[in-house]
């Protein structure tokens, strides 16, 4: 047996198979501990993650030497980069976690700060684009909104194996938040718009297969998705800039001011000036809070020949 083939047939399934028994025994175990005693296993597994899983870390590690420059020792770059896998395991613990809190509980996890912003918007009856990136607890956001009675869909990717992606949908929609997965089509993301819905997209890494622009990104030139600019202008919904921060132990959900798309008759010009416009944003939060976003995504790989021009 050719060894793509065992690979494919054996190891992955294999694979797949234990590390979905590890997490589900990660979720009963997490149920069955207090919030504060869950969260703090999850960061001792998130710095255990990052002295094992070598290619993750060492891509973490130069991504933040390429683009943090004013960081100038090893030793503070591994501290970030540890930091980093140590949020994700704090943000898994919460996300095992408050499936089993009441819609009380939920909220009153959170601190906000500009949820009339949102409500302003609804009042307009066309709906909102709500863009956050892979920072802080993107996950929380969507189940905050949710048991705060907001009408939020999430786009979402569905995932190879059927275990994990039924899990993973379980747990995104315990308190009332519909997902729209990318296979669905924008259609089903335009009703929602048109219903006077909220739909949340995070699109700060890369996807293949997309429309692009060229925009710079936390210094580095690089190409980013154009799809919410266009479905805000299909739409003509406003995209609203959100983001879960945890600081001091307590999560923050701040929502920015809306972005209104306007059609200046130069599409390629406007997608990529309403593209940078968010891309500045989110780039705002990661200066600020950098050890809450995931520095191990290949962000910066492609760049077409026209990106330097």
């Amino acid at each position: 047996m050719r060894y793509t083939t065992l690979r494919k047939k054996v190891i992955r399934p294999v694979r797949n198979f234990l590390i979905y028994l590890v997490l589900k025994i990660c979720f009963f175990v997490c149920r069955a501990l207090p919030l504060s005693a869950a969260i703090s296993l999850g960061a001792a597994l998130g710095s255990m993650a990052f002295a094992v899983v070598r290619r993750e870390r060492d891509r973490a590690l130069s991504n933040i030497r390429e683009v943090l420059t004013d960081i100038h020792s090893e030793r503070e770059r591994r501290l970030l980069a540890r930091g980093v896998f140590r949020n994700l395991g704090r943000n898994a613990a919460v996300i095992l976690k408050v499936p089993s809190f009441s819609r009380e509980a939920v909220a009153g996890l959170v601190t906000s700060e500009g949820l009339d912003k949102i409500d302003r918007v609804l009042e307009k009856r066309r709906g909102a684009l709500l863009l956050t990136g892979h920072f802080g607890n993107w996950e929380l956001a969507l189940l905050y909104l949710a048991v705060r009675g907001y009408p939020i869909n999430a786009v979402a990717r569905r995932l190879r194996d059927g275990r994990f992606d039924r899990f993973v949908h379980t747990l995104r929609t315990s308190h009332g938040a519909t997902l729209i997965y990318r296979d669905e089509g924008v259609r089903r993301m335009l009703r929602a718009l048109r219903e006077n819905k909220l739909v949340g997209v995070l699109p700060d890494v890369d996807i293949k297969d997309v429309d692009t622009v060229p925009v710079v990104f936390l210094g580095q030139k690089t190409e980013v998705v154009t799809g919410p600019v266009q479905l805000a202008l299909l739409s003509k919904s406003p995209i609203i800039p959100v983001f879960m921060v945890l600081e001091a132990g307590r999560y923050r959900f701040t929502i920015e001011e809306p972005i209104c798309i306007e059609d200046t008759g130069d599409r390629v010009e406007m997608l990529r000036r309403y593209t940078q416009h968010w891309v500045s944003v989110v780039e705002r939060y990661i200066r600020q809070y950098p050890d809450q976003w995931i520095w191990m995504h290949e962000r910066w790989r492609f760049l077409t020949s026209q990106d330097t021009k």
